[in-house]
């Protein structure tokens, strides 16, 4: 079933960020953001000098935590079978923005100091801004080489004031209890099996990740990224582990919406687990 949100200034409710955690950090699907914290013990050669033991115990949480940090970026998904850790092996491109982004990670809050002298830092990046970009074109160029991968070519919107006037701002997929689970580069296919969305459709210069993620239906109607009338459909069931499928009946409403290609080219699309 498809309904629109008509409020134009919708109120931001309380986040519901979608978060996967882990033993040494989290991946934010929603912010786009990857945490990872780290711990650092000083050398026994400056235990004598605790200002000085305190500053190394940091750097040395610091590197921990960057290497946590990359280990938990190889291990985002960019679709149902291909890992971070994959895609930069393929892609040159994607390697370099992983490696440029973890060098400038940043650290959250204040150090923990311990009773034993050791210390434990949090460091968090946005894979948004850098890493998305390339891992896009990546899959893209290769969905280009894949027999049957292309989308189906979307109708033409209707013209005029009125469909201007109508046109969504935004896509929520609602698939909440269907088991997907996120990544960087989803599709949207339905019953038939046509592929309505992919990185294939994304504009290459809108520099981001395909969908954002969040656990709350009100929330993602009030996120930025959906505008102030987005539409919603629901899923009914997963493909692949990380696609979602929808009916072919909110396919054809779909191609016939105000505003989809312009949503879909500016990759303004929410998904909601």
């Amino acid at each position: 079933m498809i309904a629109f949100s008509l409020l134009l200034t919708p109120a931001i409710a309380p986040a519901e960020d979608y978060i996967e955690q882990n033993a040494n950090g989290s991946i934010n699907w929603t912010k786009g953001e990857i945490h990872a914290r780290g711990i650092g013990v000083p050398p026994k050669r400056y235990l004598k000098f605790p200002a000085r033991a305190r500053a190394m115990a940091v750097r040395a949480a610091k590197v921990d935590a960057l290497r946590n940090l990359l280990e938990q970026m190889q291990g985002v998904r960019v679709e149902a079978q291909t890992l971070m850790k994959d895609a930069a092996v393929e892609s040159d491109a994607v390697h370099t923005s992983m490696q440029g982004v973890v060098h400038n990670a940043s650290m959250v809050g204040a150090p923990h100091y311990y009773e034993d002298g050791s210390v434990e830092v949090e460091m968090a990046v946005n894979y948004r801004g850098s890493v998305a970009p390339p891992v896009a074109q990546m899959v893209s160029k290769r969905l280009e080489r894949e027999a049957g991968a292309r989308p189906r070519p979307l109708s033409p919107p209707p013209s005029g004031d009125g469909a201007e006037q109508n046109a969504i701002t935004g896509l929520i997929i609602d698939a909440r209890g269907l088991g997907l689970r996120p990544a960087l580069a989803p599709k949207i296919v339905d019953t038939r099996g046509r592929v309505l969305y992919s990185a294939l459709v994304v504009d290459p210069q809108q520099g981001g990740d395909l969908a954002a993620y969040d656990r709350s239906l009100e929330h993602a109607r009030a996120m930025p990224r959906a505008g102030a009338r987005p539409m919603v459909v629901k899923g009914v069931k997963v493909q692949d582990i990380g696609d979602v499928v929808i009916s072919s009946d909110d396919a054809d409403r779909l191609d016939r919406t105000p505003g989809l290609s312009r949503v879909l080219r500016q990759a303004r699309v929410v998904i909601v687990l």
